[in-house]
């Protein structure tokens, strides 16, 4: 059964019937970047969102099977921070890579190129 939910995670996570039952999450939090949108406000202290985001991702844990994965799509601005949250939820020995893709001016959605960590550091 595949499930998508949209929305916030408090929500989704809410449905007990998830305990080790997903092999991929997909997490898209807000980024605090400090801006207002309509639909929410994109600022937070930053002690008060990694305590969200620590809640949101020991909640996908719990539902996670043994081989699952999970994927957080974040900008570059806190990834540093988030690294060492899913370090301590998840464990550093699970950490597998970072994806990270080049934003173009124009549309480039067929680009076959996606950096490795190694290539980027080396």
């Amino acid at each position: 059964m595949n499930l998508l939910f949209c929305g916030t995670a408090e929500r989704a996570l809410a449905d007990t019937q998830l305990h080790n039952t997903v092999k991929m999450a997909y997490l898209d939090p807000p980024y605090n970047t400090g801006r207002k949108f309509a639909q929410y406000s994109d600022s937070s202290p930053l002690k008060d969102w990694l305590d969200m985001l620590e809640r949101t991702l020991t909640g996908v844990r719990s539902t996670l099977t043994e081989d699952g994965s999970v994927f957080v799509h974040l900008d570059d601005r806190y990834i540093h921070r988030v690294r060492c949250l899913m370090d301590d939820v998840f464990g550093d020995r699970n950490y597998v890579g970072t994806m990270i893709w080049e934003k173009k001016n124009r549309g480039s959605f067929l680009h076959a190129h996606l950096a490795d960590e190694q290539r980027l550091f080396a």
